[in-house]
């Protein structure tokens, strides 16, 4: 990570006056969003095109500010490329299952829009190894991804146990995950949902154990650039929409047929309380509305990509809204 945060200081910032992402997203009629190489569940090609929650965000986002869920360019990018992406505008979202941090806010100068998914590192070695039942990882190898704040967290959780290990650093995830594989480490680090993930695609799940330490929690989600407070807010307000259409039970099927179907007061109240952003934004009244319709609520969304309907099967846990107990909340529209 340190030599990304080198990287990152020789690059010359131009600073934007607020307002002018919107303007420039407008213009160009695409969004731009940086995503995985390829996580499933996450953001990965399919047969079918883009699928994954950073990519339904993308496309709600779209909806809502262009009013059109296709106008959205998705643009993978390694670990190490994704902060610089976003600093030098090649992308105007950062939805990568990356790891919100206070550093990397004040380092990057970046803000996370929120937590899409509540995550968290862990290790995975093989169910034969000689750490597979919690045994100390004492002078153990551990293949890591590099640009990730993977090693500086596992270092710090070694250092509470006092245990030693040596980094296999690897250059994107895919071969940090083919080091473990053929043997060059018998430690992988990622996070749990990554590993889950990529257990489905190799012929004996059998063969590997998720081990119980949690290296540390992962608030992964979605980032813009700080100087730009008007698109902070909209994105932010795209992201409050998602989760507060789930405490209401408003639903994908329900937004595609409003205001053609009749309705609830409730979610009359919800297009009533969001369409006030329209006019600080110059966006749509609906945009809220059609954010829901292009992607669904979020309950919908976790479901489809990573929960019980994908084949992930991730139990929700934190990533429910507080009215049921998670740790996800909207704040009022109003």
């Amino acid at each position: 990570m340190r030599a990304v945060l080198l990287a990152l200081l020789l690059i010359p910032h131009a600073h934007a006056d607020s307002g002018d992402t919107l303007r420039l997203v407008r213009a160009r009629g695409t969004l731009r969003c940086g995503v995985s190489e390829g996580i499933t569940g996450f953001s990965a090609r399919t047969e079918a095109g883009w699928a994954g929650i950073d990519i339904d965000f993308c496309r709600a986002a779209a909806a809502a500010i262009l009013g059109d869920p296709a106008k959205v360019q998705f643009m993978p990018l390694r670990a190490t490329a994704r902060f610089p992406a976003l600093a030098t505008r090649e992308i105007d979202i950062l939805a990568r299952n990356t790891t919100r941090t206070v550093a990397r806010e004040a380092i990057f100068s970046t803000i996370f829009v929120g937590a899409l998914y509540i995550d968290s590192q862990v290790l995975i070695v093989r169910a034969d190894g000689p750490f597979a039942h919690g045994e100390p990882l004492q002078n153990a190898r551990i293949c890591v991804e590099k640009g990730t704040n993977q090693q500086d967290t596992l270092r710090a959780y070694a250092s509470e146990k006092n245990w030693t290990f040596t980094p296999v650093i690897a250059p994107e995830l895919g071969t940090a995950r083919k080091d473990f594989l053929t043997g060059l480490c018998p430690i992988l680090t990622d996070d749990r949902s990554a590993l889950v993930e990529m257990l489905l695609s190799v012929p004996d799940p059998s063969a590997y154990v998720i081990r119980a330490d949690i290296i540390s929690n992962s608030p992964l989600g979605p980032a813009v650039r700080w100087e730009d407070g008007q698109w902070l807010a909209l994105i932010r307000a795209v992201y409050a929409a998602l989760i507060d259409a789930e405490t209401r039970g408003f639903t994908q099927a329900q937004a595609r047929a409003f205001p053609r179907a009749p309705t609830d007061a409730t979610h009359r109240a919800y297009l009533a309380e969001t369409a006030p952003l329209a006019r600080a934004t110059g966006i749509a009244p609906t945009w809220a509305v059609q954010a829901v319709a292009a992607a669904g609520n979020y309950g919908e969304i976790f479901n489809r990509n990573v929960g019980a309907a994908s084949k992930l099967k991730l139990d929700r846990g934190p990533n429910r809204p507080w009215t049921q107990g998670g740790a996800l909340f909207a704040p009022p529209f109003e």
